[in-house]
């Protein structure tokens, strides 16, 4: 749902900055549009 999907993704960027890390998410959920600042669509 949408309310876990943020929160999955608020504690996956926090960990990323956190550990000055990356994250690749590869998905077709188009509810991370919203999300994810930096994206590439292939």
């Amino acid at each position: 749902d949408d309310y876990n999907t943020e929160q999955v993704i608020a504690l996956l960027k926090e960990q990323t900055a956190l550990t000055n890390a990356t994250l690749l998410i590869v998905t077709h959920d188009n509810r991370l549009k919203s999300i994810i600042e930096k994206q590439i669509e292939l």
